[in-house]
């Protein structure tokens, strides 16, 4: 029978290392999973569509301040909070998630913190998070409440059968309380950590707390920069793609009127992945209004919604920051788009600004018309390109009509950047089945613990079954190395032996690798030769190899052994002479035979019937093979005859 045969499967362990660190972090397959959900004020936007699909969710309450986490390999919701309630996939308070400490603590419908929550994954432990808190000094909080203050709690997706849950006793616990601004943002550390970004409110302070597998480190690196700026209530921080500037606003409704005295602007700083720090602050212009401001996907264009209260117009600027000069990028400005007055909506402090976040090389802010967000979000498609070329559209994502969505949209979830740099190539053991209805499992070369396992195939788990050729990759991950292990299978085809006899000797009829004769089902010691020798009557088959595959042939039975020793003792008698010839050979047997002359091509040369003599004056000086058989056509002798010329 034939086999099927699993081809060798090359098994390849790959950790992204320090060549990776260049790369843009939120290009990484797990961050575009993390974050391609996004739930704001009673709408979902799920951008694993295309276009992004826009839904109704009426039990979010979110007005400054979110986050929403999907999982990061399926981009399913996991979960979303508003910083003072958690909610599950299905939209449900989870049970443990509700009366959180921060954005409002509940005292303040939506919150009013712009950053006010962040969720980073926990490092090392796949599919728990640490979702942080944060209540600006500007927010409005119960007397229980430190406004300025930083909190967080862990949530684990394992809890309540996946839909996840707040762990109990490790809620609302207190990171920091000395009069912290708005802004709070993750970014991924150069050797598997995470820096968890926020600033002081009365002083030019940034602090970074580290994040590693061994949890948060309580004693922040603390940077002081940005002196030129006095005061931070409000307002927003982001960073570049390639993890190497932070750019921080200062929003102070003071200017609305006239009051401004270095209470707002905009800082661009140098940021050190590695350590956390931040330094060399330089301002953009001066005493801009500025909520939001976000990075192009090359790093070199910033975007920013700036108010004018002289005017009473929002306006839509880019920068060129690609010179770390303020004269430079301050001459760089661009008008890209009005979009909107703020006084005329009501809004007394023109806080109506947009929130722009960077998703997949497009920058969305939500709309603003008026003074009054309408149910859609804008967008800039190409924000690599100078001026008007970035292509800003109005309106990009509808969202369900009637809705007023929050001002910000949620802040990133960011994964570590993998701090390895170990590249290990396998081959792994061959295995050959006979049948694959009946599944072949497949497993990486090691099974590590605390790691998660997804397989393209949409098994979960560190094994899988398949029943069809094709490339399979298992991804595993604990959250900070990230490994691929990649199996080619193939159905491959083996030759089925066919045991053949020739007089005694027996043989296949395709040459393999291996062999291994046996007799009545039991290994023949020794026989392992291309060929075997019968010496009495029996069941013989030989297993055979190729490299790659064994099979067994099926039973060839010998029942004439005495006939073969009879033929043995003819062909001792049988004589062909003289050898070398040049007219005649004569044969020389005890019985009729039939004699064949062969070229050493294969050629038949002659046949005689009851040959007793041969006439070769006619053949080609040479070699050629002579064959002796019996009338029943039984090879009784084979050997070499040289021809060579007559005298």
């Amino acid at each position: 029978m034939k086999l099927k045969c699993l081809l060798p499967s090359l098994l390849l362990l790959y950790c992204a290392g320090a060549s990776a660190q260049s790369h843009r972090y939120d290009q990484q397959q797990n961050f575009l999973k993390a974050n391609s959900y996004w739930s704001i004020r009673n709408v979902d936007v799920d951008f694993n569509k295309n276009p992004p699909l826009a839904t109704l969710n009426d039990s979010s309450d979110v007005f400054e301040g979110t986050a929403s986490a999907a999982d990061p390999v399926s981009g399913v919701l996991n979960f979303y909070s508003n910083g003072y309630r958690c909610w599950d996939r299905n939209h449900n308070v989870m049970p443990n998630g509700d009366s959180l400490y921060g954005n409002g603590g509940g005292r303040h419908s939506g919150g009013s913190t712009t950053q006010g929550v962040c969720i980073v994954p926990m490092i090392d432990s796949p599919g728990k998070y640490y979702l942080f808190s944060l209540c600006g000094l500007t927010d409005m909080s119960p007397s229980n409440i430190s406004t300025g203050s930083l909190y967080y709690s862990v949530v684990d997706m394992s809890l309540r059968g996946g839909l996840g849950d707040i762990v109990a006793g490790r809620k609302n616990i207190l990171l920091d309380n000395d009069t912290l601004a708005e802004s709070m943002i993750a970014i991924p550390g150069n050797n598997c950590d995470i820096w968890l970004m926020v600033h002081q409110a009365g002083r030019a302070e940034f602090k970074a707390y580290h994040i590693t597998n061994a949890g948060v480190q309580t004693t922040p690196v603390v940077s002081a920069t940005g002196s030129m700026i006095w005061y931070y209530p409000l307002g927003g921080m982001t960073v570049s793609p390639n993890r190497e500037r932070i750019i921080l606003t200062s929003f102070s409704p003071f200017c609305q009127f006239g009051y401004a005295d270095s209470t707002s602007g905009v800082l661009l700083c140098k940021f050190n992945p590695a350590t956390g720090v931040v330094s060399d602050a330089i301002q953009i212009e001066k005493d801009l209004q500025t909520y939001s401001v976000v990075f192009s996907p090359d790093n070199n264009k910033v975007y920013m919604g700036n108010y004018d209260h002289l005017k009473d117009i929002t306006s839509l600027q880019q920068y060129d920051v690609s010179k770390y000069d303020t004269a430079s990028i301050n001459a760089s400005r661009q008008l890209i788009a009005s979009i909107g007055s703020m006084m005329q909506g009501g809004s007394g402090f023109g806080t109506l600004m947009p929130y722009l976040k960077l998703y997949r090389d497009t920058i969305y802010f939500p709309n603003v018309v008026d003074g009054t967000f309408d149910a859609t979000l804008s967008s800039i498609n190409k924000p690599n390109l100078s001026g008007t070329a970035c292509e800003y559209k109005n309106a990009t994502v509808a969202l369900p009509k009637g809705i007023n969505p929050s001002i910000c949209l949620p802040t990133e979830v960011v994964y570590p950047v993998p701090g390895d740099s170990t590249y290990a190539l396998f081959l792994d053991t061959v295995v050959c089945e006979k049948d694959w209805a009946t599944g072949i499992q497949l497993k990486p070369a090691e099974i590590l613990d605390k790691y998660e396992y997804s397989w393209n195939n949409g098994a979960s788990g560190s094994t899988t079954t398949i029943t069809a050729a094709g490339k399979y990759w298992l991804m595993s991950t604990n959250g900070c190395h990230y490994k691929v292990d990649t199996f080619i299978v193939g159905k491959y085809e083996m030759e089925t032996p066919i045991i053949t006899i020739e007089v005694f000797e027996l043989s296949t009829t395709t040459r393999y690798q291996t062999y291994q004769w046996m007799l009545n089902g039991s290994i023949i010691q020794g026989a392992t030769d291309s060929v075997y020798d019968v010496k009495e009557n029996g069941m013989y088959q030989v297993i055979v190899g190729d490299g790659l595959c064994s099979d067994t042939s099926d039973v060839y039975k010998v029942t004439n052994y005495s006939s073969i020793e009879t033929v043995n003792s003819i062909a001792g008698q049988t004589h062909i002479y003289p050898n070398p010839a040049s007219h005649t050979i004569r044969v020389d047997a005890p019985i009729t035979v039939d004699v064949f002359v062969y070229s050493l091509e294969g050629r038949l040369m002659k046949q005689v019937k009851a040959a007793r003599e041969i006439d070769v004056r006619d053949m080609a000086e040479g070699v050629y093979f002579v064959h002796i058989t019996d009338k029943n056509g039984t090879r009784i002798k084979a050997e070499k005859l040289v021809k060579v010329k007559g005298l």
